[in-house]
């Protein structure tokens, strides 16, 4: 096998390279990439792709792969912050339900404008969106 099929990014990589079962706890889209490189692997020794063609293969299916990861952690971010902009929101309405002051409605427009910043009360392993620096992998 080739210097660039032998290079690996993912835990998961060098298992499917030299064709062992798929291993437990993968996700649906590591499953896939899985089971995709094992069989270009497979392809390339029963000769039916040149070591060109299986090592391209493989960079796309790892290139393509990344970005789904990539994407799915954005997402991921994003429904963290809309649930606290949420949150906050409610707080904020009920506070101008229960005592109508200037100050809880002018909290109440903070909130809603993005002004203020709804708290990051529970746990999650999200940074603050579009903030890698507070990002913690998980």
């Amino acid at each position: 096998m080739s210097e660039t099929m032998e290079q690996t990014t993912y835990p998961w990589e060098r298992a499917a390279l030299y064709g062992h079962p798929l291993p437990e706890g993968l996700g649906l889209e590591e499953q896939m990439a899985y089971t995709s490189l094992r069989n270009t692997v497979y392809a390339f020794h029963a000769g039916r792709l040149s070591e060109e063609q299986a090592a391209q293969e493989k960079r796309l299916l790892v290139a393509e792969y990344r970005a789904r990861a990539e994407k799915r952690e954005f997402e991921n971010r994003v429904t963290a912050y809309h649930v606290r902009l949420i949150r906050a929101t409610e707080g904020a309405k009920t506070a101008c339900l229960k005592n109508p002051t200037p100050e809880n409605i002018r909290r109440l427009v903070r909130v809603m404008d993005g002004i203020e910043r709804p708290e990051q009360k529970e746990e999650t392993n999200h940074g603050e969106l579009g903030n890698p620096e507070t990002h913690v992998p998980g």
